[in-house]
C-alpha cells in the first residue's frame, strides 16, 4: 500500500482482468504468486494478503498485453474464490492497521525515517527528492509500507511485511532489512574507496 510501481502484463488472463478493470473503477486486486514461473496459478498458488490498487497509467504494448502503474492502496485478504475463469475474482476482507499510537511506535518511527535518510546519503544516484518524501510521511505505517516497496528484499521478506497488519511488528521488520541494506552499502563504499585509493 502507498507504493507506485510499474508492471507489465502479458498472461492472456490478466490482460482480460485488466480491460475488465478498465471499464469499471480501474481498482484490481494485487497478490503474489508464490512460484513466479507458473502461468496458470490457482488459489493455493497465490499469497492470501495483498494489496488493492489503482492503474494509474496503462499502455497497451500490441495484443500481447499492457504496461500499467498502480498504486497500492490498502491490503486485503483472500478470504474465498468467487470465479476463476476468465480471471480470478475473490471475495476479500479489508486489513486495517493495529497498534498505530503508542511510544514505542513513535520511537520505532524516529528510528526507522533517520535509517532511511542515512541510506538515501549512501546512494547518490538517488535524487534529493526521496528524503523529502520520507520526511513528509507522517504515518509509522505508510512510512514503513513506502520503504519496504523499495528495499531489496525477498518476495518472503516482502510478504512477512505485508501481512504485519501490526504496525510495531511491521516497523521492527523493516527496520531489520534496512538495517542490512545499509550495512551493505556502507561496506560497498568502503571498498570502492579502498580500491580507488590504490589506483
Amino acid at each position: 500500500p502507498g507504493a507506485v510501481m510499474p508492471i507489465t502484463v502479458g498472461r492472456p488472463k490478466t490482460i482480460q482482468l485488466v480491460e475488465e478493470a478498465l471499464n469499471i473503477r480501474g481498482l484490481i486486486g494485487i497478490a503474489t504468486q508464490r512460484v513466479p514461473s507458473k502461468d496458470e496459478p490457482k488459489l493455493e498458488d497465490i499469497f492470501h494478503v495483498g494489496s488493492i490498487a489503482r492503474m494509474i497509467k496503462v499502455t497497451r504494448m500490441n495484443e500481447d498485453g499492457f504496461n500499467i502503474v498502480v498504486e497500492g492502496l490498502r491490503r486485503f485478504k483472500i478470504i474465498s474464490l468467487v470465479q476463476e475463469s476468465p480471471f480470478m475474482i475473490a471475495n476479500i476482507r479489508h486489513l486495517n492497521d493495529e497498534n498505530t499510537d503508542n511510544l514505542e511506535i513513535d520511537a520505532l518511527y524516529l528510528n526507522l525515517k533517520g535509517m532511511a535518510r542515512e541510506v538515501i546519503d549512501l546512494l547518490p544516484e538517488i535524487p534529493l527528492m526521496a528524503k523529502q518524501l520520507v520526511d513528509s510521511i507522517s504515518s509509522p505505517g505508510q512510512l514503513s509500507d513506502m520503504i519496504a516497496a523499495n528495499l531489496d528484499a525477498t518476495i518472503e521478506e516482502k510478504q512477512k511485511i505485508l501481512e504485519s497488519v501490526n504496525v510495531k511488528n511491521r516497523l521492527t521488520l523493516v527496520l531489520k532489512l534496512l538495517n542490512k541494506q545499509r550495512e551493505v552499502l556502507k561496506l560497498s563504499n568502503k571498498i570502492h574507496t579502498q580500491v580507488k585509493g590504490e589506483m
